[in-house]
């Protein structure tokens, strides 16, 4: 009966693909609206991949140069597309900035997939955003993600960090000038919903939409090991 209500909402009302603009086919209606030939233009990462942060490498190269030369806290992070490959960057800016919230439902089912596979029952930890940056955008970004990957694929989120100072934007600064930019600006959310028990501190995976020079993924890291966590991965969207 819902398959039907939605057929006929359809034809009644028919959408469009957020990316190329083409309407919409019963078959492709999903929680976000992408058509089903753009999907199959998100193409994973494959091949060589930096052990440590993911960037795509040539053949037989295990980890790049950024990684040999940067002592990071945590272990590894794992992202699912290279951010420069069409149509990714283009729809990540959508989402953040063109107040496209439906595409939440896209990121989510994508990062779901990752934590499934490669980290099935260890709690998922969201990158907080400071209020100014949620006040901007609408929304926050990452909250929604967080939401969808609890309410529709079971995955155990716990917000148990939070962004307690504004910082400036990082887009310019170099890595090291981005971790004194972020120092201070995070902090563990004491709320007693999210207090972690003995197992669930062996590991925790951070999640995020875009990993450019480890920056923020280091800050989260270095303040969640100081308050007890042994181990810490990050799953993102997209690797820059």
């Amino acid at each position: 009966m819902k398959n039907y209500f939605n057929y006929l909402v359809n034809i009644l009302f028919p959408e469009h693909c957020i990316i190329c603009g083409n309407e919409l086919c019963f078959t492709d209606i999903k929680d976000y609206p992408i058509c089903g030939t753009c999907l199959e233009r998100f193409k994973t990462i494959n091949g060589s991949r930096c052990a440590r942060c993911s960037l795509p490498l040539i053949d037989g190269v295990k980890e790049c140069i950024r990684c040999k030369t940067t002592g990071f806290t945590f272990s590894s992070n794992y992202s699912i597309y290279s951010y420069h490959d069409w149509p990714v960057k283009e729809v990540l800016y959508m989402y953040k900035f063109g107040k496209k919230k439906v595409l939440s439902g896209f990121f989510a089912e994508k990062i779901a997939d990752i934590l499934n596979i490669k980290y099935a029952g260890i709690v998922a930890v969201p990158v907080p955003s400071d209020r100014k940056s949620i006040k901007k955008r609408g929304f926050d970004h990452i909250g929604e993600i967080a939401g969808l990957l609890e309410r529709k694929h079971g995955i155990t989120v716990k917000h148990l960090l939070k962004k307690k100072i504004r910082t400036k934007e990082q887009k310019s600064l170099e890595y090291k000038e981005r971790i004194e930019n972020l120092k201070g600006s995070i902090s563990i959310n004491n709320d007693p919903a999210y207090l972690l028990t003995g197992r669930e501190r062996k590991l925790v995976v951070l999640f995020d939409d875009i990993f450019t020079t480890g920056a923020t993924v280091e800050e989260c890291s270095r303040v969640l090991k100081g308050n007890g966590v042994k181990d810490i991965v990050s799953v993102t969207v997209a690797v820059d």
